[in-house]
């Protein structure tokens, strides 16, 4: 496909992600739009304070899918209204999405809206989510670790700003 799309928020850049972004990469022939959930999206987020934020989820993303395939163009734009349409939707050339399983009822409402537009649908290409049996790896679930261990740290009067280390999170 030359022109692929893929979307998400891409907090903690993990190993879910790198599935999505590498499949994204297998598929794309020359161009891929990453959406990237904009912080105004992410307010009701469990540990909202421990999000990265936009330009560094973005550019993660982005630095993922060069070193996958680097004769890629790659460009990333904010999501940042659920009810506005995605340049997946509003680009007639626009060839396919890339998606998980859990964000398939998305990639429909997608194809149509391009249907309602009179374009072409998207091939859709879903990947599975990737985790342990009944709890799939989420940043959602990294935030929270991240906030229990840092919790139970200042419980035992450990020093501010040594609980990504403590728990293995790098930037």
């Amino acid at each position: 496909f030359a022109r692929v799309a893929v979307g998400g928020t891409f907090d903690r850049l993990h190993a879910g992600h790198e599935l999505l972004l590498a499949a994204t990469a297998l598929v794309a022939e020359r161009f891929v739009f990453v959406g990237v959930t904009a912080d105004a999206l992410l307010a009701g987020k469990s540990h909202r304070e421990l999000l990265q934020p936009y330009d560094t989820r973005a550019a993660a993303a982005l630095s993922y899918l060069t070193a996958v395939r680097p004769s890629l163009a790659v460009e990333a734009g904010p999501l940042s209204d659920p009810k506005a349409p995605t340049l997946a939707e509003l680009d007639p050339a626009m060839e396919a999405l890339v998606v998980s399983v859990e964000t398939l009822p998305g990639a429909t409402a997608i194809n149509k809206g391009r249907a309602a537009r009179g374009f072409a649908p998207l091939s859709i290409i879903t990947v599975p989510v990737i985790g342990v049996v009944g709890e799939k790896l989420s940043s959602s679930g990294l935030r929270a670790a991240e906030a229990t261990l840092a919790s139970a740290s200042m419980d035992e009067g450990a020093v501010p700003g040594a609980v990504g280390a403590a728990a293995g999170v790098t930037s």
